[in-house]
């Protein structure tokens, strides 16, 4: 029964993770960064046991992220809540392991560095020691 339970438990996921993608994709095309920052990091599918679940929203995250410039960096931070900031946090830690070129690390770093000037040096504990990976 339990196999069943985590079967369906597998399949809400990556049903959610899908419904995310199409609601971020919406917010973006609409340039609503704030919002789609915000919604990709919303209830992250950490239980799930499928990587490709996870892959998946990963790379809405770094679809976002991407999106993001230079400027527009502290306020996106700045309208984030503590579980969010906390979440943005595993996930540019997951971002940065990449070798991808396309990737904007210097970015990467200056998000980094507000989120953890604004959620203070546990954010970096928490996402290091947490169990649930993003």
């Amino acid at each position: 029964m339990a196999e069943k339970d985590d079967k369906i438990n597998e399949a809400e996921l990556a049903a959610e993770v899908a419904r995310r993608e199409t609601e971020v994709n919406n917010l973006l095309s609409r340039k609503d960064k704030k919002g789609a920052l915000a919604a990709c990091l919303v209830d992250p599918p950490v239980t799930s046991k499928d990587a490709a679940t996870k892959d998946r929203n990963s790379a809405i995250v770094e679809k976002v992220i991407a999106s993001i410039t230079d400027s527009e960096v502290q306020s996106l931070v700045d309208a984030l809540n503590q579980d969010a900031l906390d979440v943005l946090m595993k996930y540019l830690y997951r971002i940065m392991g990449k070798i991808d070129k396309s990737i904007n690390y210097a970015l990467l770093l200056r998000m980094h560095a507000l989120v953890s000037e604004r959620a203070g040096l546990g954010t970096i504990v928490r996402s290091l020691t947490e169990r649930k990976l993003v």
